[in-house]
């Protein structure tokens, strides 16, 4: 959590005012740059964002006297709101300061002209900077219809406006970058086991979920390993976390070197991992299951240890629910420790 926090407390130097936040499905805050605010209703953000089917987009809102642009994606796994939002006055500053200097300098060289100068500024450089000035608006206020020919002078004014409306688009298409950036840097972190780089428990219970779907579909047989590491207690105790840490990584490369592509691994918790095999008998799995017994009994880990695992086999049975195909697999895997370690029970 401590690597979100910090993900969305990065600040971009352009807008430093710009702020990052979470909410989940009913507006309450979950992460804020502001301590004080989790856990309360964020109801000017939350009852302003576009309906739920849509996923992401820019959203305007006020809160505080301040009127911000905001840009929004949904995690739908993690019922997640995920908001970057910016004072629009940030975004227009900058270029509204440009077009006034801009003006400044074109209304005193009018005051100096003759009423045909006056009349050919007016038409020429003036009236397309105020429409300018309002394309601006319409884009941070995320319409983007395309500048009108007419207000665009075949000269340097026509260019530097086109130029100027162009950054503004930039400007915030910068922004959606980095949230999304942000967004897939959650993603990943929701579904990956930070030390061994595999799917975490949460994503393994959505697969698991994923295949109980597809055999009330399709009748399609799929089978779940729970296995543990026989006395990994010790190997902490006697050599140390990190080295208990480089075995489970061992461990990790060494059973992708045995399984296919289509199943899908993942660490339970501590020295327990979890496997899900798509579209396989239970036969096959307990062949797959002693293959990976033995190479990890055959295997030498770092600094010459030698792991055993034990390994229970569950094959995915019509009307069981999730928990139930948990509870078993458990089951056999501490019958594999209670009939001496080192096998598989299937």
């Amino acid at each position: 959590m401590d690597t979100v926090v910090q993900a969305l407390s990065d600040r971009d130097d352009a807008y430093p005012t710009a702020y990052n936040y979470v909410l989940d499905n009913q507006g309450i805050v979950l992460i804020h740059n502001d301590p004080t605010l989790v856990g309360t209703f964020h109801e000017n953000a939350f009852q302003s964002l576009p309906p739920a089917e849509i996923s992401g987009g820019n959203f305007n809102y006020r809160a505080s006297d301040t009127h911000s642009i905001a840009h929004f994606s949904r995690l739908d796994d993690l019922g997640w709101i995920v908001i970057t939002g910016v004072p629009r006055a940030d975004i227009l500053r900058p270029i509204m300061v440009t077009i006034l200097s801009s003006l400044g300098i074109i209304i005193a060289a009018s005051l100096i002209a003759t009423w045909l100068v006056s009349f050919l500024l007016s038409r020429n450089i003036i009236n397309p900077l105020i429409h300018l000035q309002k394309r601006v608006q319409e884009i941070a206020h995320g319409r983007k219809a395309p500048m009108s020919s007419e207000f665009l002078p075949n000269n340097e004014i026509g260019t530097i406006a086109e130029a100027i409306e162009n950054l503004t688009e930039d400007a915030l298409f910068q922004k959606n970058i980095e949230l999304q950036t942000k967004n897939s840097l959650l993603d990943s972190l929701s579904k990956t086991d930070q030390l061994t780089g595999i799917a975490n428990r949460r994503m393994t219970q959505q697969v698991i979920e994923q295949e109980i779907d597809r055999f009330n579909r399709y009748k399609k047989p799929f089978c779940l390993f729970l296995f543990d590491i026989d006395h990994f207690k010790a190997v902490n105790d006697n050599h140390g976390h990190e080295v208990g840490d480089q075995v489970l990584m061992g461990l990790v490369g060494l059973v992708q070197s045995v399984i296919r592509r289509t199943d899908t691994f993942g660490r339970w918790g501590g020295e327990e991992f979890i496997l899900v095999c798509p579209e396989t008998s239970l036969p096959t799995a307990q062949t797959i299951a002693e293959k990976i017994c033995t190479a990890v009994r055959e295997y030498e880990f770092a600094q010459g240890l030698r792991i055993t695992l034990s390994i229970g086999v569950s094959e995915f049975q019509s009307g069981a629910a999730l928990q139930e195909i948990l509870v078993e697999v458990d089951r056999k895997m501490y019958l594999a420790k209670q009939k001496g370690r080192d096998r598989v029970e299937a």
